[in-house]
């Protein structure tokens, strides 16, 4: 993929495309697994030392400003990708206590006499999903992932079927697609592997599908 505009390019190693929980999650795991084999390595285990560049683009002015806020979060994720984010401080707001299912008429309710199993809550937690999102970027940053907002990826860059990158939204562009004084480039970003983590209408998800 081309065009006329000189644009600047920046190489990676990993993209992820997203900065949602399955992003950064990705990003976290994936820095995680880096870490253990140098561990070993240096510990006299097979193989060498990686240092792979690995980034998080999202198109929010901040991680988690684009997240719906309320949500009911099932521990189990958590548990296994950071199994001490208790004691890490992840912003929860609640455990849950109680589960009620009701039956809304036009005057009042009716309580169910039990709650279906694909409904019940005990053990999950009550948050803010744009707070957990936000840790989770820290949590990234914390291991070395670079976490770049602000940043839309509006294009897949191809060479023959091979995905290469992505391409980051022009700035300073007026409602007819022109071009006013201030305006900037989006900036091509080459990497060995892209990770579309983009949510349920990710355009570039759509592109390619």
């Amino acid at each position: 993929m081309s065009d006329a505009i000189q644009r600047d390019e920046l190489e990676l190693d990993v993209v992820f495309v997203g900065a949602g929980p399955a992003g950064l999650a990705g990003a976290i795991h994936l820095a995680d697994l880096v870490a253990g084999h140098n561990r070993a390595v240096e510990a006299g285990g097979e193989g060498t030392r990686l240092e792979p560049s690995i980034a998080v683009i999202e198109k929010a002015a901040e991680p988690g400003s684009h997240s719906l806020s309320g949500a009911v979060m099932d521990p189990r994720g958590l548990d296994a990708l950071i199994p001490g984010w208790r004691e890490a401080g992840c912003p929860v707001e609640s455990p849950v206590t109680d589960d009620a299912l009701y039956y809304l008429t036009r005057g009042g309710s009716i309580r169910f006499p039990f709650t279906p199993p694909s409904m019940r809550n005990h053990g999950n937690f009550v948050v803010s999903l744009q707070q957990v999102v936000r840790w989770l970027s820290a949590q990234a940053e914390q291991r070395g992932v670079d976490v770049f907002s602000g940043f839309p990826a509006v294009a897949l860059l191809t060479e023959g079927d091979t995905i290469t990158g992505v391409r980051t939204g022009d700035k300073g562009i007026d409602k007819q697609g022109r071009r006013r004084p201030n305006f900037e480039p989006g900036v091509d970003i080459k990497a060995k592997v892209t990770v579309l983590a983009e949510g349920t209408r990710g355009n570039l998800t759509k592109q390619l599908v």
